[in-house]
């Protein structure tokens, strides 16, 4: 649609291609959330050459959206890409990682739990002993709660 091409939010986007997926548009969804990422990855060097935001506000932030880099793994697992679903995901735990050592990751913590039970899906097609660990993790990280 012609208003994801303006500036929504990263958040809007990523719900979009969220919903994509969900009505089985798994490659529009894919899009949609490799343009999400994109969107979140410029928006954190552009915060962090202290420049300003999509919107023209101040970007005082150089966190990035972690929002659409789990529903992009399932997306690339559900394509039959579980390589890509991996990398997405370990890209993912990279800025989980940074932003925690930035004092902000507990804020991340359902996204994290989101992105490792992507990741462990992932796994059951590639490395399957490892994927059971991989979502009892997510699990602990969630509380419990769903998290794929």
């Amino acid at each position: 649609p012609a208003w994801t091409r303006s500036a929504p939010t990263l958040h809007a986007i990523g719900e979009y291609g969220l919903q994509l997926s969900w009505a089985g548009r798994n490659s529009d969804a894919e899009a949609v959330l490799e343009r999400q990422i994109r969107l979140s990855e410029r928006e954190r060097a552009t915060a962090l050459a202290g420049g300003t935001g999509r919107a023209g506000g101040a970007a005082d932030d150089a966190e990035v959206d972690l929002g659409g880099y789990g529903p992009l793994a399932l997306v690339y697992r559900m394509n039959g890409e579980p390589y890509k679903a991996l990398a997405c995901a370990e890209k993912a735990i990279e800025l989980f990682e940074l932003a925690r050592a930035d004092g902000k990751g507990e804020s991340k913590k359902r996204e994290l739990g989101l992105i490792l039970g992507a990741r462990a899906l992932a796994l059951f097609l590639v490395r399957p002993q490892l994927a059971m660990g991989e979502m009892r993790r997510a699990l602990a990280i969630s509380n419990g709660q769903d998290v794929v």
